[in-house]
């Protein structure tokens, strides 16, 4: 609505407010006082509606800032396993594995942010989630053994940091948007990249919907057991190169 639409609106409301509060005096109307103080404080209400609504062209507007992308906090945790409950339901890690990880390496999980900004406030909310797991001698053997999933990780399968690590996992993205969805994948991609360029290692994934499946398969991942079928839920892998 343009600003003088809330001005004409605002003062419109004002002066209803003010007429309808002082209404009760002007009249002296009958009765008990409790009308008289209902129909007063109608007024007011009317009136401070006006005036609110003159003064919302003042009022700092939150400007949407590109999708902002950042490792994941031990104050995040929460929030970023209720949003990828939210898309995943139970087909997802525990809550206390999630925290087990997180206190055993913490720089696996990163965030994608809707961040509003103006000049007295800012706002975020997260829109996308993602993960890379380094994974141990243990780790990359259980997972070709089918003993566990993206969901059955153990202390003892993730490496404390990716120098130590043998291979990559990545886990979950999710994302709301076509914006974030990009955000997530590019941020993805390039930490990815950054590791490998400083080791060599193999990079696991188990997609579990068409989209995770289809970005795969586009990226170079075959399946482990070399039967080349698209199938969801299977263990995929890339050698590392032209990713």
């Amino acid at each position: 609505m343009e600003r003088k639409k809330y001005f004409e609106l605002g003062g419109l409301g004002a002066t209803l407010g003010a007429f309808v509060s002082a209404t009760p005096t002007l009249i002296a109307i009958p009765g008990p006082a409790l009308i008289a103080d209902a129909v007063k404080y109608f007024g007011i209400g009317i009136g401070t509606c006006g005036l609110l609504l003159v003064m919302i062209p003042f009022l700092p507007s939150l400007a949407f800032i590109e999708p902002t992308v950042r490792r994941a906090k031990r104050n995040d945790l929460r929030i970023a396993y209720e949003f990828c409950q939210g898309m995943f339901g139970d087909n997802f890690a525990t809550y206390n594995s999630v925290k087990r990880w997180f206190n055993h390496n913490d720089k696996m999980f990163w965030i994608v942010e809707k961040v509003r900004k103006s000049a007295a406030a800012t706002v975020s909310e997260i829109r996308g989630f993602y993960s890379i797991l380094p994974l141990t001698q243990a780790g990359e053997k259980a997972l070709l053994d089918g003993e566990i999933d993206g969901r059955g990780f153990l202390i003892d399968h993730i490496a404390k940091n990716v120098e130590s690590s043998v291979a990559l996992y990545v886990g979950v993205i999710a994302s709301k948007g076509i914006r974030f969805r990009g955000a997530a994948l590019g941020s993805l991609i390039t930490n990815i990249t950054s590791i490998l360029e400083r080791k060599s290692c193999r990079i696991y994934t188990r997609p579990t919907t068409s989209d995770g499946l289809r970005i795969a398969k586009q990226r170079g991942f075959e399946a482990v057991d070399g039967s080349g079928t698209e199938q969801l839920d299977k263990l995929y892998v890339h050698d590392g190169r032209d990713l």
